[in-house]
C-alpha cells in the first residue's frame, strides 16, 4: 500500500490551507481505494497529497520571501 502522506498534507493545511483541503482530501482516499483494489487510484491520491503538501509550502515560502524583499525595499 503506498503511503498516505498525512504529513504532507498537514503541511499543506498549516502553511496553505485551501491546497491542504485538497491534500487531506486525496490522503484519506489512499487506503480506501487500495482496500477497493483500485491501486493505480492509490497511487495517484497518495503522489496527489504529496505534491499538494510540496506545492503550499513552496507558495508559503514564496509569499515569505516576497514580503520579506518588499519590507526590506521600504527601508
Amino acid at each position: 500500500m503506498p503511503d498516505t502522506h498525512a504529513g504532507w498534507a498537514g503541511v499543506a493545511l498549516v502553511f496553505f490551507w485551501p491546497l491542504g483541503i485538497v491534500a487531506l482530501h486525496h490522503a484519506s482516499r489512499v487506503t480506501g481505494l487500495w482496500l477497493t483494489g483500485d491501486h493505480a487510484g492509490a497511487h495517484h491520491a497518495s503522489e496527489r497529497a504529496r505534491a499538494l503538501g510540496s506545492l503550499a509550502l513552496g507558495v508559503w515560502a514564496w509569499a515569505l520571501l516576497v514580503t520579506a524583499l518588499v519590507a526590506w525595499s521600504m527601508l
